[in-house]
């Protein structure tokens, strides 16, 4: 008697669903939904990305006019000296034409004690309110340089060629 193999089992055949999601189509309810649901995001990632650059606007106003007011309104009433830096630095630097990069070295120190011995200042190449005062007084106002750095320093030229603090 002859053997026989064992019957070897058919794999399993999925049948396909007719229905329209199983033929890539979404079901009209669905689509409608997400649809919906799009454009409401949309509508949301737009309020807030509006809200994002508005504040981004209003930190960046306020981080100059912060700049601003510590470059001029400030500057003339601190005391600059070889080792200092900021801002004020940065204003003594541009004065005076020598790179600005906000620390008080040897070369602005240099440019100080040059300008205080040209207007007989006590030349000790500090920065402090009697070499701020004349700095001003130095600018004229027909100039918009001078117009500029007057403003960067903290004082004010008159069409009349006077020179005040603010």
């Amino acid at each position: 008697m002859a053997t026989q193999k064992p019957a070897a089992k058919k794999p399993a055949v999925r049948t396909k669903r007719t229905t329209t999601a199983a033929k890539g189509k979404k079901p009209a309810a669905a689509a409608a939904s997400k649809n919906v649901a799009a454009k409401a995001g949309a509508k949301t990632n737009w309020k807030v990305l509006a809200g994002v650059v508005v504040a981004a606007v209003i930190v960046a106003t306020a981080a100059i006019m912060v700049g601003q007011s510590e470059a001029s309104a400030s500057c003339r009433s601190k005391t600059l000296k070889q080792g200092s830096t900021g801002s004020c630095v940065k204003v003594v630097q541009k004065y005076f034409g020598l790179k600005q990069d906000g620390i008080f070295g040897k070369n602005t120190k240099a440019k100080v004690v040059a300008f205080q011995q040209g207007f007989k200042l006590s030349a000790d190449g500090i920065v402090g309110p009697k070499t701020w005062s004349k700095m001003c007084s130095v600018l004229k106002p027909g100039v918009s340089a001078h117009k500029s750095m007057a403003k960067s320093i903290g004082c004010t030229l008159t069409g009349n060629g006077s020179v005040y603090y603010k």
